[in-house]
């Protein structure tokens, strides 16, 4: 499960900062306040000490005597990422124009023509009605 809590290094930054004492916090002060900020915290103090530890290590904190307050560098606020808007583009959409279907010209074959056959003209008395007796 993942914890929810902040180190141990953010946790002290923090509690020397909403104590502002003008000669440094001590370690029992910096101690009741993150207890105070995180009740549900499982306290380790030698996690604070040597959080306090690489903090004046790397200029972060101060050590004052038995107290510890923030550097000048660390009272600066952290600057600000610029934000980049991104250029929205936006796309323009061509018609398709429907291209017109070229035929292929056509192959000239050259067949030969059979000779038609003259057609039967149909006999004229089986078209003529017979005439009628009367």
């Amino acid at each position: 499960m993942a914890s929810t809590k902040p180190t141990y290094n953010a946790m002290v930054f923090d509690a020397i900062k909403t104590l502002k004492e003008r000669n440094g916090s001590s370690i029992q002060a910096i101690k009741k306040s993150i207890t105070a900020t995180y009740p549900t915290l499982n306290f380790t103090p030698h996690q604070m000490r040597s959080a306090l530890k690489k903090g004046v290590e790397s200029g972060k904190f101060i050590k004052m005597k038995a107290s510890y307050k923030l550097s000048a560098e660390a009272k600066k606020p952290a600057p600000k990422k610029k934000v980049v808007k991104k250029k929205v583009v936006k796309k323009v959409v061509k018609k398709k124009v429907p291209k017109k279907k070229v035929k292929p010209a056509a192959k000239k074959t050259t067949t030969k023509k059979k000779p038609s056959t003259p057609k039967k003209k149909p006999s004229t008395l089986k078209n003529k009605a017979a005439p009628k007796k009367v």
